[in-house]
């Protein structure tokens, strides 16, 4: 009797012990996290690429969860100084992690924003030369505390890819009458792109419509600017056939068409598709060059 009294006792101790429940631990409070967001323009060629237009600035918070990525919230701002930097108060949690991305563009940007999965997707028809389609990327990712400041630089997740001709065969053109109206560029190159990892995805044709452009932004002495487009582009170097037309005033159709093939391109870089334009004699040269400051470091391909 005293072995089964004794039996039931433990017995009875391990069903009280089973019925505890483990404490979970009281979640942190939400601190408050100062976001700094500055915009690299980089160089600018006067009026064009020197980011001013980026005045809308899309922020997008998630918590990184066993399942993955965990949409939270979205701040916008409308009005962002940018260049410069823009400041933002954000409400995250002491001890979980974070990714944070940041996305600036032109208010009329051809640029549809999808916070559910973070990425961003190009309208690849519109009129060309259009600096409404320069625009800013960045990410952060990390663990914060009541003592953080997160500090995010963008950048352009394009390739500039311009067309040049030079001083003589403009001053030729307009000798015989001929006054440039404008350009159209046209080209497969990716589509989309994830904010957080700065890939790129889903090619597709560029349709870019004749539409003027300066020709005294042209980035190189010597030369006047024909073309002026922002394609998203892979962080290494790619290459597509570009095609382009060159417009004259009082004319519907192109006066000259041109396609070049294996054109390279770069986020970060400018490629330059440059020579005798209006002479017609098809003998481009193309350059790529790191930066926007950067000078040219490589002729890589001919046009014929």
């Amino acid at each position: 009797m005293r072995r089964l009294s004794l039996l039931l006792g433990s017995a009875a101790l391990l069903l009280a012990g089973c019925g505890k429940q483990a404490v979970e631990p009281e979640p942190a409070a939400p601190v408050a996290v100062v976001l700094r967001v500055a915009l690299d323009a980089g160089g600018s060629t006067k009026a064009y690429s020197d980011g001013t237009g980026a005045t809308r600035l899309e922020v997008l918070v998630y918590r990184v969860s066993a399942d993955g990525l965990r949409y939270e919230e979205d701040r916008s701002v409308r009005d962002a100084v940018i260049p410069g930097s823009t400041e933002l108060l954000l409400y995250l949690t002491p001890g979980l992690e974070y990714r944070i991305a940041c996305w600036a563009q032109h208010p009329e940007g051809p640029y549809a924003l999808d916070p559910a999965s973070g990425t961003v997707t190009v309208n690849p028809k519109g009129p060309a030369n259009a600096e409404q389609r320069d625009a800013f990327f960045g990410s952060w990712s990390g663990r914060v505390d009541a003592d953080t400041q997160i500090d995010v630089v963008l950048r352009r997740p394009f390739a500039q890819l311009s067309v040049l001709t030079t001083d003589a065969d403009w001053q030729a053109a307009r000798d015989n009458g001929i006054r440039f109206a404008g350009s159209s560029m046209s080209l497969t190159a990716p589509t989309v792109l994830d904010l957080i990892s700065g890939g790129v995805s889903e090619p597709a044709m560029y349709a870019l419509d004749a539409a003027a452009v300066e020709p005294d932004q042209a980035a190189q002495a010597g030369y006047k600017l024909l073309a002026m487009n922002y394609i998203l582009a892979p962080a290494q170097e790619s290459s597509a056939t570009v095609g382009f037309g060159i417009y004259k005033a009082g004319s519907a159709g192109a006066l000259y068409s041109w396609e070049v093939p294996e054109v390279p391109y770069q986020r970060g870089y400018r490629t330059f598709i440059q020579g005798n334009i209006f002479s017609v004699d098809a003998a481009f040269s193309v350059v790529i060059a790191p930066g926007y400051d950067a000078p040219a470091h490589a002729a890589s391909a001919s046009g014929e």
